[in-house]
């Protein structure tokens, strides 16, 4: 039977659990650890027929994947649903169990799979509230995305693409598992690169520290010290400082200086998000979605996020919804990122690596910033900034 691959999506203003990951990239092309989830689901359970996706990503699909449905009213007969949020591993047994038990099953009321007559339900029932049998199986949050790279090790030396420059000295330590350095990527010299590590094509790595557990996609510019984080494609972190335990999506620039936390100064564990979900994670970094700008100096507190196309200015210590401008000073005066200007920023900055702000991109931009709006509205009402700001759970950082 044919599978179709889901996404939630927001749903009366509130955000989908991998947000703000999931905004303007769907969510079976985050990386859980150093693979994609659309590969990593492919391999457990065979490709699906169909990325049923929010409406903004469905031009994005088309042209990424022709000839995948993106709409239930698109397929026909009796299909198995399949949340693309859940974790790869646990993927088979809950399709067995769809089949042993004849029932939609779920985790927590959220949909995990279901079969189901393809014009029977509409996209926006897949958010919703089902009943059924329990599992464990759909990750809570983004840090699990993040969390998954602990499953990556084993043996390994060093492994080369070609055209890989790498200028001396470098030192390059395979004892925790391999370094990947993939085609046409530059180590500049006084580099130290920790397995296991992956440098993308293209890449370029700025006499910096690479610690263990690592996944820099294609077309990054990184320096200064990086731990146990993913940083997808085409984003910059050229500079000193630091970035541990965190996921930072595409076309990123966090400016000198940027620090994130990873860890409380009472070696509690971390929560996140508004609802405060507790990871219970010691070390929980920062979630960084697309096209976020982060000024010289700014520093981001443990488990907090920054929403789509943000820019930020000094301390977050709050999580920053989706096309904002924030200061924790005070100036620039925080206020709501207008949707053109997100879009020429993000020209320009993919301009600069030869790579155009296509349609299909500018659709998700405008679907992404109409979706967000209640979130954003909520953020920059009076007095909601300090009301988050005393939340008894935020602690000190260190780092």
């Amino acid at each position: 039977m044919s599978i179709a691959l889901f996404q939630e999506d927001y749903l009366d203003g509130e955000p989908d659990p991998l947000s703000p990951l999931s905004l303007m990239t769907p969510v079976h092309e985050l990386r859980y650890g150093n693979r994609l989830l659309y590969r990593a689901l492919s391999e457990a359970v065979g490709e699906p027929e169909a990325l049923i996706v929010p409406r903004r990503f469905e031009r994005y699909v088309h042209g990424r994947y022709p000839g995948k449905a993106t709409r239930l009213e698109d397929l026909r007969g009796r299909i198995v649903l399949l949340n693309a949020g859940i974790r790869p591993g646990r993927a088979p047994e809950a399709l067995r169990l769809l089949r042993s038990e004849g029932r939609p099953v779920v985790d927590g009321g959220r949909l995990v799979a279901a079969e189901v007559d393809a014009g029977s339900i509409e996209g926006r029932d897949l958010s919703r509230s089902w009943s059924g049998t329990e599992m464990d199986a759909l990750m809570k949050g983004p840090w699990e995305l993040v969390e998954a790279l602990d499953s990556w090790g084993g043996g390994g030396g060093v492994v080369y693409g070609s055209n890989v420059r790498l200028e001396e000295p470098v030192v390059i330590d395979t004892s925790g598992g391999p370094v990947l350095i993939a085609d046409d990527a530059r180590v500049e010299a006084f580099s130290r690169i920790e397995g296991p590590a992956y440098i993308g094509r293209g890449t370029i790595v700025h006499s910096a520290r690479i610690n263990h557990h690592t996944y820099i996609g294609d077309m990054c510019r990184v320096g200064g010290e990086v731990e146990h984080s993913i940083i997808a494609g085409y984003s910059n972190k050229a500079h000193l400082g630091y970035l541990g335990h965190s996921y930072v999506g595409q076309w990123v620039n966090v400016g000198a200086g940027g620090i994130t936390s990873d860890l409380k100064n009472t070696y509690g564990t971390v929560r996140y998000g508004r609802r405060r979900l507790e990871t219970g994670l010691l070390k929980v970094g920062a979630f960084i979605a697309d096209h976020v700008k982060l000024a010289i100096g700014a520093m981001t507190y443990a488990g907090k996020s920054i929403g789509a196309a943000s820019h930020v200015y000094g301390l977050a210590d709050v999580d920053v919804p989706p096309f904002v401008i924030y200061s924790s000073s005070g100036s620039p005066r925080t206020e709501e990122l207008e949707l053109e200007k997100a879009m020429e920023v993000a020209e320009r900055m993919m301009s600069r690596r030869g790579v155009a702000l296509t349609d299909d991109v500018r659709e998700i931009f405008r679907g992404a910033f109409e979706v967000s709006s209640s979130e954003r509205r909520g953020f920059l009402s009076p007095g909601a900034r300090e009301r988050n700001r005393r939340n008894p759970d935020i602690d000190p950082w260190r780092h």
